[in-house]
């Protein structure tokens, strides 16, 4: 569980900071720099605290460059604001993989649980 919340609150930081510059700001395009900057510092802070940066952590990354940049260009607030619901459409989609869910389950529960109870869970 705590794993889980570190991970959303990872991926939904960026856009916090976007909406904190743009309610104190009141400015789209320096409140979406301000999510990019905030972005470089992030990332650049994993690869320098050599933690592996998993292939999803690039592609939010490479959205926020994308969303941001089209936040910049027509000053309006809502392609920033998207970044969220695509990276968990994203999400989304990999679970619709059979068995995805089997990985993250205990060594302890794999040995007890059918597999075919736990590929329903991961669909449910």
């Amino acid at each position: 569980m705590k794993q889980a919340l570190w991970h959303l609150l990872n991926d939904l930081l960026v856009t916090a900071v976007f909406l904190i510059a743009y309610g104190v700001l009141r400015d789209a395009r320096i409140a979406a720099g301000v999510a990019v900057a905030a972005g470089f510092v992030h990332a650049g802070s994993r690869r320098l605290g050599r933690v592996r940066v998993h292939p999803l952590e690039w592609t939010d990354f490479a959205l926020l460059l994308a969303l941001g940049g089209a936040t910049m260009l027509t000053q309006n607030p809502r392609f920033v604001m998207l970044k969220p619901s695509f990276v968990h459409l994203g999400i989304a989609a990999a679970m619709f993989r059979r068995g995805w869910m089997i990985g993250y389950i205990t060594p302890i529960a794999r040995q007890n649980v059918p597999e075919p109870a736990m590929v329903a869970a991961g669909y449910g």
